[in-house]
């Protein structure tokens, strides 16, 4: 029943009670004239007090109700309301905080997908208000910059990276000069690409959205891709040239000299050997890093180091005679055997040996194997020229030489070690070098015993 009519029916309830009190009172004349206008008075006050307490509560409790949405806590008791004035704005006000409360849930709901999606990403994402402040960042970019999230929210972007370039274009940004930018800065020996866009408001952007790249490695491979290029390029057209420039003389009439002819011929003969070599290294090496199924095989078996020796050891000793070099091997019988295959076992020795015998004038060349808990030590020691300390750390590049000259006068492609650490990395083992010039190197090979 609405306020509007329990007003005047409580009015009529009250005149009604005083009149029956008084009608009473002449009949039965029970109370004086002073009695009976106290008691008309207390019988009025005890029900409008009865009632005015009953909508004090129910306005208290629509006040708190109030207080409760005005804090953003819209978890309400609803329950059966009167259907009156107070009860449709009690029911209004729970609809209102239900509503509220859904509202809140769907924004939680997206914010704890979008945090999903943004920390699952590998690039790092910063989002900044107008005056530059952090307001945002993935956890990628705790990883990036070895930072903590905490530390870094409401702080300016110069607090993270500090870069002029990268300073201007967030401003640029923020007045809404320019709409988006793709720059690319070094900060801490890093390279990062950094796409930079803004968030749109009325009048100016009223934000700034930063996604990071660490591209790096990226440049760094670019970079190798294109000295490999130049490389092959440089060690293709050598012989290449060679062949040309002796096969034009041939032509031109020193063909008919026999002895110029066949020195002539000979030279092309060993240049397109050099070739061959080449190209078979550096399809080895192709087959290797792209590891097709035949390659995984061969890698996944197992093989003693005295089978894989056997194999190239008339090569190793005749190259050995033939510089007057002394070859020592020590290979225990009880030496377990590896999980490698033998041929590219036999591959891995041959580069190392050859390149000992390469580079010893005069001494010995050793192989020593051993045997520890979890691998087999292969050390190929020699007491040749040894290599430079500033050289060691780039010795398995591809084509990398620390004397050009003299490795092409021996033959060498330039790729061999190289072969070496990819076939022994790709076995589960790793491969180190110790060198002093003059007195020689020892190749170190650690290779995952069965």
């Amino acid at each position: 029943m609405k306020i509007r009519i329990k007003l005047p029916l409580l009015l009529i309830v009250i005149a009604g009670a005083d009149i029956l009190l008084i009608i009473s009172n002449k009949s039965l004349r029970i109370f004086s004239s002073e009695r009976l206008i106290t008691a008309i008075l207390l019988v009025s006050a005890i029900i409008i007090y009865g009632y005015t307490t009953r909508l004090v509560k129910r306005i208290g409790r629509i006040s708190s109700k109030l207080d409760l949405i005005g804090r953003g806590e819209y978890y309400l008791e609803i329950s059966d309301l009167p259907k009156d004035e107070l009860g449709s704005l009690e029911e209004k006000l729970d609809k209102l905080a239900s509503y509220n409360q859904g509202l809140i849930r769907k924004k939680q709901d997206e914010d704890f997908t979008l945090q999903t999606i943004l920390s699952g990403i590998q690039e790092g994402v910063i989002i900044l208000n107008c005056f530059g402040r952090i307001t945002f960042i993935n956890s990628a970019i705790e990883r990036m910059f070895e930072r903590d999230l905490k530390s870094l929210e409401g702080k300016f972007l110069m607090n993270l990276i500090r870069d002029k370039e990268l300073d201007q274009v967030v401003t640029k940004i923020v007045l809404d000069t320019i709409k988006q930018e793709n720059i690319e800065i070094q900060s801490k020996g890093n390279i990062y690409s950094i796409w930079i866009s803004g968030l749109p408001g009325e009048n100016m952007n009223i934000g700034v959205v930063l996604v990071i790249r660490n591209v790096t490695e990226l440049r760094r491979l670019e970079r190798m891709r294109t000295e490999f290029v130049a490389n092959v390029s440089h060690e293709l057209r050598t012989p290449l040239t060679s062949i040309k420039g002796f096969i034009e003389t041939l032509l031109d009439g020193a063909a008919e000299d026999k002895e110029t002819r066949e020195r002539f011929l000979r030279v092309i003969y060993n240049e397109s050997l050099r070739l061959q070599a080449i190209i078979d290294d550096l399809l080895t090496l192709s087959r290797i890093e792209n590891k097709p199924l035949g390659i995984k095989r061969e890698i996944a078996k197992f093989c003693f180091i005295q089978n894989a020796f056997l194999k190239i050891r008339p090569v190793i000793e005749s190259y050995a005679e033939a510089k007057g070099l002394k070859i020592n091997v020590l290979i225990p019988d009880d030496l377990p055997n590896v999980r490698i295959g033998e041929d590219l076992l036999s591959q891995v020795l041959l580069n190392l040996m050859e390149n000992a015998v390469k580079y010893t004038a005069k001494g010995q060349i050793s192989l020593l194997c051993s045997s520890r808990e979890d691998f087999v030590i292969v050390e190929v020691k020699d007491t040749g020229c040894g290599i430079p300390e500033g050289d060691i750390a780039r010795i398995f590049e591809r084509f990398y030489r620390v004397d050009r000259a003299r490795s092409r006068e021996m033959g060498g492609t330039g790729l061999g070690l190289s072969i070496v650490k990819h076939i022994v990395e790709d076995s589960g083992g790793r491969i180190t070098v110790a060198s002093e010039v003059g007195k020689g190197s020892t190749f170190t090979c650690f290779l995952p015993r069965v």
